[in-house]
């Protein structure tokens, strides 16, 4: 919802809570306010929304070019990186900006150029774990020391490490 829509419904029901409550004698009105609180909960403070579906709508985004270097907006922060496909799902390589940026560069291009390979042992990795086959793979971070290590982000909560273009469970 956009705009003042967000607040239309819990305006109504609290409009019409106070109207009752000073017109009726009956509990009603409590019925509209406690209405009115949940369709502020919901559509003003969005706490109903799934952070995960929130991503994968950011992250699936038809307009992310694949595989080129730069800033991006990911999951609400800017980071340096590039997309990747794996699985039929975008997937995020945040690249850690320091003295090994280029060294990291040339890793993540490397992935990129790899994709098919990357998700062969994609998927034999969860083949072969079954803790991370309900699991979604949400990032990969190149922030090691050792350049050609990655971290695997998974959501719900996991990881995994990614050393050259195979998967490791730690």
């Amino acid at each position: 919802m956009t705009g003042f829509r967000r607040f239309l419904r819990t305006s109504v029901f609290l409009l019409a809570a106070v109207v009752l409550w000073i017109f009726s004698s009956s509990l009603l009105w409590l019925a509209c306010l406690l209405v009115a609180l949940f369709f502020a909960a919901v559509d003003v403070f969005g706490i109903n929304k799934n952070r995960r579906a929130q991503f994968d709508m950011e992250a699936e985004r038809s307009d992310r070019p694949f595989g080129v270097l730069g800033k991006y907006v990911v999951d609400g922060d800017e980071s340096y990186g590039l997309f990747i496909k794996l699985l039929d799902r975008t997937i995020f390589v945040d690249i850690r900006e320091d003295k090994l940026l280029e060294r990291r560069k040339e890793h993540a291009l490397r992935l990129f150029q790899n994709q098919s390979e990357l998700e062969k042992n994609l998927k034999n990795f969860l083949d072969n774990s079954p803790a991370f086959r309900s699991r979604q793979l949400t990032y990969i971070g190149l922030h090691s020391t050792t350049v050609e290590h990655g971290e695997i982000f998974w959501e719900p909560e996991g990881h995994t490490v990614l050393k050259n273009l195979s998967f490791v469970e730690n």
